[in-house]
């Protein structure tokens, strides 16, 4: 008797032990959880794309709301055009017929700010054929004023608007493909850009951001050079000028690049979309302005355009990609830590050349628009993800120096200093 109760009792023992030790793993989960709160993954589903017809050739995308509605409206830039269709939002998810507005020569790429402070959104367009950006102010209802023309370097590919000397006013940013360099444009404040300043980058840029890489303050830019195949960061001084750039190593053909925290560690990241390659490049920030070694994560093939939203809600940021051969749009879907190992393939147009990111139908949950070369169309996708139970809040000061989760997605458009379209794919 006295054998079976030391053998019974070296069972609640260990059993006791057992118990002990997954209610630690369970804690140390909970601590370590890469976001600043927890919340259960979504079950990630988009409906069928609905196609509104543009103008001919559409290679880049925007979203803003141009008639101060509080829905989003997309414009979309038609190479062969020469203009830019405007679609009225509905606040549903549909949108009205396109109204077209002209442009320069051989239109390429689209950024959304306002440029002229009267708190309405206006429009700046790359025009690789004139070499020029169309400036078109808005009217504040949908409608847009006769474009004025601004000259750039040579083969203006893509397009940015950012606050270069920090006077308050909205400056202009292009990566011309053809004299290998990116135009600054600093702005009166009224509208007008009236001189240019270049400086060199890599080979054939193709795409190019804005953003603050250094958290000096000063805005900083991003280049894609696609026959580099690398990205070239560029510090800002803080009066509109530029150091020299310096060069990281992507993949093969990098023709988009998007910005934001992608590990959640409170530093900016860069995700590039590399068209030879049908993959994303990952390069995670120091913090300093520097970059690790991308990491590369596959996506349907010739990616052409890339944006970022927080398709599931998680607090992380997702991705999506504009895969031109493939007729795809490739959501892929962040773990918390930078890593995405869930991809979601959504069927679009013909040759989707670019994508932009906004709550369409104003339910909370971030949508997408693609832009289709060869169809002439637009692809309007809405998110149907499944909610997430609420979240569960972190004890206070459990990860020292983790960020918190990223804001809601906008309804209203972007901010004064709207972030650049996507690249398109003719080269």
């Amino acid at each position: 008797m006295r054998a079976i109760l030391s053998v019974h009792w070296r069972s609640m023992q260990r059993r006791v032990w057992e118990a002990h030790v997954l209610v630690l793993c369970a804690i140390i989960a909970f601590l370590c959880a890469p976001t600043g709160q927890l919340w259960a993954a979504s079950i990630v589903s988009f409906a069928s794309a609905v196609n509104y017809s543009v103008g001919t050739t559409p290679v880049a995308i925007a979203a803003g709301d141009f008639n101060a509605d509080g829905v989003l409206d997309l414009v979309v830039v038609n190479g062969f055009s020469n203009t830019v269709s405007v679609l009225l939002g509905n606040g549903n998810g549909t949108f009205k017929t396109h109204v077209d507005y002209a442009t320069g020569n051989g239109p390429r790429a689209v950024a959304v700010a306002d440029l002229n402070n009267d708190s309405k959104l206006d429009l700046v367009v790359a025009n690789a054929g004139d070499n020029t950006v169309s400036v078109l102010l808005g009217n504040g209802n949908g409608t847009f004023k006769t474009h004025v023309d601004y000259a750039t370097g040579n083969g203006p590919r893509a397009v940015a608007i950012g606050d270069l000397n920090r006077d308050t006013k909205a400056d202009i940013v292009v990566v011309n493909s053809t004299d290998n360099t990116v135009s600054v444009l600093l702005g009166n404040g009224s509208g007008a850009f009236p001189t240019h300043t270049d400086t060199a980058v890599g080979t054939n840029p193709h795409a190019v951001a804005v953003r603050d890489l250094n958290n000096d303050g000063n805005p900083d830019l991003l280049v894609a050079n696609t026959n580099t195949n690398n990205v070239s960061i560029l510090f800002g001084n803080g009066a509109g000028t530029l150091q020299t750039a310096v060069n990281y190593a992507v993949g093969t053909g990098p023709s988009a690049v998007a910005v934001g925290d992608l590990n959640g560690d409170g530093t900016v990241d860069l995700a590039v979309a590399n068209t030879d390659a049908n993959n994303v490049s990952l390069l995670f920030g120091n913090g300093n302005g520097t970059v690790q070694a991308a990491i590369n994560a596959p996506v349907g093939t010739g990616p052409d355009g890339i944006a970022i939203a927080d398709f599931d809600r998680s607090g992380a940021p997702d991705l999506v990609t504009a895969n031109a051969t493939r007729n795809t749009a490739s959501v892929l879907i962040n773990n918390g830590r930078g890593a995405f190992p869930t991809t979601v393939t959504v069927n679009v147009g013909l040759a989707p050349a670019a994508v932009a990111v906004g709550d369409f139908n104003r339910d909370g949950w971030p949508d997408f628009a693609v832009a289709n070369a060869n169809s002439n169309t637009v692809s309007v996708v809405l998110n149907t993800s499944a909610p997430s139970p609420a979240p569960l809040p972190r004890p206070s000061g459990a990860v020292p120096g983790a960020s918190p989760s990223p804001a809601p997605l906008p309804r209203s458009g972007p901010p004064i200093f709207g972030a650049p379209a996507p690249a398109p794919p003719h080269r």
